[in-house]
C-alpha cells in the first residue's frame, strides 16, 4: 500500500484537474476539455464576455459575445453540449422552444434554412430566423458526433450575413479534439 499522505495528495490533484473542464490557451481564447470547443476572444467582429463557463458542474459549456455598432449591441450565445445533456436543448425543436421562452419572439416571423459552417469535413447548421420590426434572432443547431453546438444571435442591426459569418466563423474543427484523448 502505497502513503496515506501520498495518495489523499494524488486525489485531491485529480478532483483539481477534473474541476475545471474549460482552460485558457492562447490569443485570449478558452478550450472546453471534453469536447475540445474553443471559444476565441474575438469572432467576427464579436468579442467574448468574460469567462466561458460550464453549465451546472455539467459537461455543458457557454460563453457569451457581443458586438456593438454604431450604438446598437447585438449579443451571442454559444452553447456546446453532449449528446447525453441533462441541461442543454438536444434538438432543433428544444432550442427554438427554449428561445422562444426566453426571449418572447413567437409571435415573430419565423423561417427555418440551413447554413452550410464548414466546407471539409461538411458540416451544417439547421437555422430559424425570427425577426421583428425591430430585431432579428436566430438560432442555430448543429449535431456533430457526441456535441451538440447551438448558437443564439440578436441584433437590431447587424444583417442575415453578418449573423451567419459569427457562425461559420466559429472553432470548428476543434469539436470533438477531446483534451482527456
Amino acid at each position: 500500500m502505497g502513503h496515506p499522505r501520498l495518495l489523499a495528495l494524488a486525489l485531491l490533484l485529480a478532483a483539481a484537474s477534473n474541476a475545471d473542464p474549460i482552460h485558457p490557451i492562447a490569443q485570449g481564447a478558452f478550450q472546453h476539455h471534453d469536447s475540445g470547443w474553443i471559444f476565441p476572444q474575438q469572432l467576427a467582429g464579436f468579442s467574448r464576455v468574460g469567462v466561458p463557463q460550464d453549465l451546472d458542474g455539467s459537461r455543458d459549456a457557454v460563453a457569451y459575445y457581443a458586438r456593438t455598432e454604431q450604438g446598437v449591441r447585438s449579443t451571442a450565445v454559444v452553447d456546446v453540449h453532449p449528446m447525453d445533456s441533462a441541461v442543454g436543448a438536444l434538438t432543433l425543436a428544444k432550442a427554438e422552444a427554449e428561445l422562444e421562452r426566453e426571449r418572447s419572439v413567437a409571435a415573430a416571423k419565423k423561417a427555418r434554412t440551413r447554413l452550410e459552417v464548414r466546407k471539409q469535413p461538411a458540416l451544417e447548421a439547421a437555422k430559424t430566423s425570427y425577426r421583428t420590426s425591430t430585431v432579428t434572432t436566430n438560432v442555430y443547431f448543429v449535431a456533430s458526433g457526441e456535441w451538440i453546438v447551438t448558437i443564439h444571435i440578436s441584433s437590431a442591426r447587424l444583417t442575415g450575413q453578418v449573423l451567419d459569418d459569427f457562425v461559420r466563423a466559429q472553432r470548428w474543427e476543434s469539436l470533438g479534439n477531446s483534451l482527456s484523448d
